[in-house]
């Protein structure tokens, strides 16, 4: 009965979105040169994840970056909702999947449809960088993309990476115990991007963890990037807000997007 009343849930919120969203061609143009910060969020989160963030983000900001909610459907087609302003340099693109399973696997097939929709948004914008975020297998779907599919766009540069409870080694405690998508990562170190720059967030809110990714698995993140791009940082983030699901929108946290990013 949970499974089914859960089926038609996610049946209501496809048949909104279709509803309310536009083709991704349709974007309109922007009137100046833009270098976008596009977002990624976790498993079983939307385009609307970041939505709170961004207001944060926004408040006493004027005039406020636009935020454009882009989704990328499972056969295929890219739709988009919000507002571009068309003099905003940065504005802030989310990348939601309908296919936003955890797994890696998943985010595997997360990392090829972010590729096809940056794909589209170069055709649309001809940015030649960006900054980027990730929150939890949203960072995970960037380290896919980082290594498979960057070299494949011609004269771009990704400057930024900011990963938010990122679990490079999934739920796993112990770096003794690696998952094959860690060592993967770790393979093809080679393939990142020797200009980028990293900062990592961990959330420390009971014990050794956010509540849901331990410690030990963000920091595997020095693993893969921590030497083989231009610089690699660590932030540890405590308290009452560092949940998992509360660190994007967490104060401290907003602030550091606001210095890295911005």
């Amino acid at each position: 009965m949970k499974k089914f009343i859960k089926y038609l849930i996610r049946l209501y919120n496809d048949i909104q979105a279709k509803l309310t969203s536009h083709p991704i061609s349709h974007l309109p143009f922007s009137k100046v040169d833009i270098q976008p910060i596009i977002m990624i969020p976790g498993s079983s989160a939307t385009e609307n994840r970041f939505n709170k963030m961004v207001q944060i983000l926004n408040h006493g900001q004027h005039p406020h970056h636009s935020l454009i909610r882009i989704k990328v459907w499972n056969d295929g087609h890219i739709t988009y909702r919000g507002h571009l302003n068309r003099k905003d340099r940065n504005p802030i693109f989310v990348v939601g999947f309908q296919n936003n399973r955890d797994g890696y696997e998943n985010i595997k097939q997360q990392a090829a449809m972010f590729d096809a929709a940056l794909t589209v948004l170069r055709e649309k914008y001809s940015f030649n960088s960006f900054k980027a975020l990730g929150h939890s297998n949203g960072g995970l779907v960037y380290t896919v993309f980082l290594q498979q599919y960057l070299a494949n766009h011609s004269g771009l540069e990704m400057e930024k990476l900011l990963t938010i409870g990122s679990p490079y080694n999934l739920n796993k405690k112990n770096l003794n115990h690696r998952v094959p998508m860690l060592d993967d990562f770790v393979a093809n170190q080679e393939k990142l991007p020797k200009k980028l720059q990293h900062l990592s967030i961990l959330g420390i809110f009971f014990r050794d963890g956010d509540g849901i990714v331990h410690k030990s698995s963000v920091e595997a993140g020095s693993l893969i990037y921590k030497g083989n791009i231009a610089s690699h940082r660590e932030v540890v983030i405590v308290g009452k807000d560092a949940h998992h699901s509360s660190l994007p929108q967490n104060e401290q946290v907003v602030v550091l997007i606001k210095e890295f990013l911005f």
